[in-house]
């Protein structure tokens, strides 16, 4: 085998204890047996390195085109293309932030081969969307049909404001020195069975029903010791307390 290694045995040895992976430590070794006279074929390299003849004639093919730099160069291995591309995943991850989510890997699977026209194992789907995409199932909220988020944080800005209304106007004044508890209830599904399951969505997004019946908010109002309930309403809420 004619090689010419440029290297001195001496140069050589020193760099054996340089390399930082076991495969530049293997590469740097194999020149130095060479070089010394130790093995004198690849078939010889090939018994004391417990490499494959195929790789061995690769290193040595580096080594004459580019000498150490170009043997000892990492070269990041291009690999296998995904199935699921960057610009599915995309796609994706904008259908898993959405809080109806999906009911399974399974349905993710589907909607790829229904919507992408890809056809991805179970497996694959799984890997990406639960280990790279970190979406899980979780256990979803359920939400009124006619639900109107701007409508609930609007509801939210105002209580403070609808609660002294309702102590000013319905609660006597001898009673507003007294301690007062607000008791809230978020909602009610009288005669309602809430389905079973999970949804998948990204961290972070809170799963939603979409499909549960009407939410009714109702807001529960004790205040300290009398003895009756009294009822009374307000726009579109119900309010109820208790005076002990």
């Amino acid at each position: 085998m004619k090689l010419e290694i440029k290297e001195s045995e001496e140069e050589l040895y020193k760099m054996l204890s340089e390399q930082k992976t076991a495969s530049g430590k293997e590469r740097v070794q194999a020149l130095y047996l060479l070089k010394s006279k130790q093995v004198k074929s690849i078939a010889e390299l090939v018994k004391i390195l417990a490499r494959k003849r195929i790789t061995l004639q690769r290193w040595l093919r580096l080594y004459r085109e580019g000498g150490i730099s170009n043997l000892l160069l990492e070269r990041k291995s291009t690999g296998r293309p995904p199935i699921i591309t960057k610009e599915v995943r995309e796609k994706l991850e904008k259908e898993l932030e959405q809080p109806e989510g999906f009911k399974s890997y399974e349905e993710i699977r589907r909607h790829l081969e229904a919507v992408e026209g890809i056809e991805v194992s179970y497996k694959v789907v799984h890997d990406t969307v639960h280990y790279q995409m970190k979406a899980k199932l979780k256990v979803p909220r359920p939400v009124g049909i006619k639900h109107d988020a701007e409508a609930e944080e609007e509801f939210k800005k105002k209580l403070p404001q609808t609660l002294e209304t309702i102590k000013k106007h319905f609660i006597p004044a001898s009673e507003h020195s007294r301690k007062i508890r607000y008791w809230c209830g978020d909602e009610s599904r009288l005669g309602l069975k809430t389905e079973v399951g999970r949804l998948i969505t990204l961290t972070g997004i809170k799963p939603l029903l979409s499909d549960a019946m009407e939410k009714r908010k109702l807001l529960f109002i004790w205040v300290s010791r009398t003895i009756k309930w009294r009822i009374f309403n307000l726009g579109i809420l119900t309010f109820k307390y208790r005076l002990f």
